[in-house]
């Protein structure tokens, strides 16, 4: 069925997800850290990254058919209001990560979904 994740929050490291057709919540795997300011991008169907963040570089992986948490690589800069965009280079999906707040960054860096980590 198709779900909507919650995840995270001011002082939260929770996920949850939501069923739309029947508006009911199910309690999934806890964040390896509290997130708030992060950003969540799916990158296939068993897979969404979840990154920075409550001012921290720190990286989470979630598995949504499990409902299952682990912690990735952390990206080269801690980033908070960032944006991500789901890009496809060379049949891998990746993840490119721009700017930030607190602090105040213009830099960029891109996950990669086969190596696990940022570049």
């Amino acid at each position: 069925t198709n779900t909507v994740l919650i995840a995270g929050g001011i002082s939260l490291a929770t996920t949850e997800s939501v069923d739309p057709a029947t508006i009911s919540f199910t309690r999934r795997g806890n964040l390896t850290r509290v997130r708030a300011y992060h950003t969540a991008d799916r990158l296939s169907s068993r897979v969404v990254l979840m990154a920075g963040g409550s001012s921290n570089a720190g990286a989470d992986i979630y598995d949504p058919i499990l409902g299952v948490v682990t912690a990735t690589l952390p990206m080269n800069v801690p980033r908070s209001r960032h944006t991500s965009s789901v890009i496809e280079i060379g049949g891998s999906k990746k993840v490119l990560i721009t700017g930030g707040q607190t602090p105040l960054t213009d830099t960029g860096e891109v996950y990669d979904s086969v190596t696990g980590s940022f570049i």
